[in-house]
C-alpha cells in the first residue's frame, strides 16, 4: 500500500478557477492512504472516481464545499474515519 498526502507547501487546485484542471479525468485512488490534504472546493466532475479500499487515516481530509457532480465515486471496502467534512451521504459506513 502507497502513503498519499493530498496537498503541498504551493497547494494544487481543483475547482473551477484551478491552474491545471483534474475536472473530467477518471480518479483512482484505490487502496491508497489519505492522511490529510485540502481538498476543499474542489469539483469532481467524472464519470468515476474510486476511493475503494482507500484508508482514511485520521478524519483529518478536509473536502469542505467539494462537489461531485457526474458519476459515480465508489467507497466500498474503504475504511478508517470519515474525514469530517465529507458531503452527507457519502462513505457513511466509515467511523
Amino acid at each position: 500500500m502507497v502513503a498519499v498526502s493530498v496537498g503541498c507547501a504551493a497547494p494544487t487546485r481543483l475547482g473551477d478557477d484551478a491552474d491545471v484542471s483534474w475536472q473530467g479525468y477518471d480518479l483512482d485512488f484505490t487502496d491508497i492512504v489519505f492522511d490529510g490534504g485540502d481538498l476543499r472546493r474542489a469539483v469532481f466532475d467524472s464519470d468515476h472516481i474510486s476511493f475503494r479500499g482507500a484508508w482514511f487515516e485520521g478524519g483529518r481530509g478536509d473536502f469542505g464545499g467539494a462537489r461531485f457532480d457526474d458519476g459515480t465515486v465508489d467507497y466500498s471496502e474503504s475504511w478508517g474515519q470519515r474525514p469530517e467534512v465529507l458531503p452527507p451521504g457519502m462513505a457513511d459506513h466509515l467511523s
